[in-house]
């Protein structure tokens, strides 16, 4: 058994449900239905329609839209009441334009969560790729994607450009590995640069948090088993190599000196994993439709998750010769 990545989430459409519930006994209070007749006799004892009144205005507080959204549905109730004696027909044809109304209002405030979220994640990228570009300009050529320390020990490229971000929220032992226990600490704290902001699970129950992003490495990358290139290196075009890309779906340790690796992860963009909130793929993103991904002249540019594995792999191959055009596949 297989699970689509990003999972659902029916937490939108939850809230949307959640919002109708609240506007139908408002909408109704407002039609007259729970409150004292004006002629004949009572069919509720004035304390208790008072009672009604109080608890349905409350429950108005509850709802995910602002009072001077749902105050219509209760004026929209008044005015059929003064309108006919008897408002049921015209109550079964308010709650389908009540129903629209809650969901335009979700979309609206769905959209401008998805587009901030969006906004966030490039920014997070563009930083990480003006770095890489200091230290290119210094260096000569590409970080590597693991630092070794004085003991030996390799450190990933992430605490490494924390430091220089300053960005580090505990010290970091070198002379350990990433998982001894002098630094747990740092690994349950991550920086904000690694995290995008609709990375749903990002951690484990323990505290371990897992980076939003991860260099390309394998054979015939910019990472391959003779080290990083130079931007002098790259004969397929700066624009059209990738160098970074969203991989929540790996779920890896942030500090973790481990990245995507093509010679052990297939091609693609959210592959089904065979567990929830996994990806064997090499790119997986809890984004809408695709993910973002930093590419070797510092750009930032975001593919679509049906994007033909073979342009992927032309795009993570800096001198492969490959015919990939980058204008014809961005979203």
């Amino acid at each position: 058994m297989t699970y689509d990545f990003p999972p659902p989430d029916y937490g939108p459409w939850l809230g949307l449900w959640i919002n109708c519930l609240i506007m139908l006994p408002i909408f109704l209070w407002g039609a007259g239905l729970f409150r004292r007749k004006q002629e004949g006799y009572d069919t509720k004892p004035k304390k208790r329609t008072r009672w009604i009144s109080a608890i349905l205005l409350s429950l108005a507080g509850l709802s995910f839209l602002p009072f001077f959204l749902i105050l219509p549905f209760a004026i929209g109730g008044r005015l059929i009441d003064r309108k006919r004696e008897n408002p049921l027909p015209l109550l079964f044809l308010g709650t389908l334009p009540m129903f629209l109304y809650c969901l335009s209002n979700w979309y609206m405030f769905a959209g401008a969560g998805e587009a901030a979220s969006r906004s966030s994640c490039r920014k997070n990228l563009k930083t990480l790729s003006e770095a890489f570009g200091d230290y290119h300009e210094t260096e000569g050529h590409f970080p590597p994607a693991t630092f070794q320390s004085p003991e030996d020990q390799q450190v990933s490229w992430r605490v490494e450009f924390a430091e220089r971000l300053n960005a580090l929220p505990s010290p970091y032992d070198r002379s350990l590995r990433w998982d001894a226990p002098a630094n747990t600490p740092l690994l349950k704290q991550k920086p904000d640069y690694f995290s995008c902001p609709t990375h749903a699970r990002n951690g484990t129950e323990d505290g371990q948090r897992h980076t939003s992003y991860a260099l390309v490495t394998g054979e015939g990358t910019l990472y391959s088993s003779s080290g990083p290139l130079s931007k002098e290196e790259i004969t397929d075009g700066l624009s059209n190599t990738i160098l970074m890309g969203e991989a929540a779906g790996l779920q890896i340790p942030w500090t973790e000196p481990r990245d995507i690796n093509i010679d052990q992860q297939p091609l693609g963009i959210n592959l089904p994993g065979a567990q929830p909130h996994q990806s064997p793929g090499s790119f997986s993103s809890y984004h809408c439709g695709g993910g973002f991904f930093m590419m070797t002249d510092g750009s930032v540019q975001w593919f679509g998750k049906n994007i033909d594995p073979k342009i992927l792999r032309a795009l993570v191959t800096p001198s492969g010769g490959e015919d990939a055009s980058l204008g014809e596949i961005i979203d």
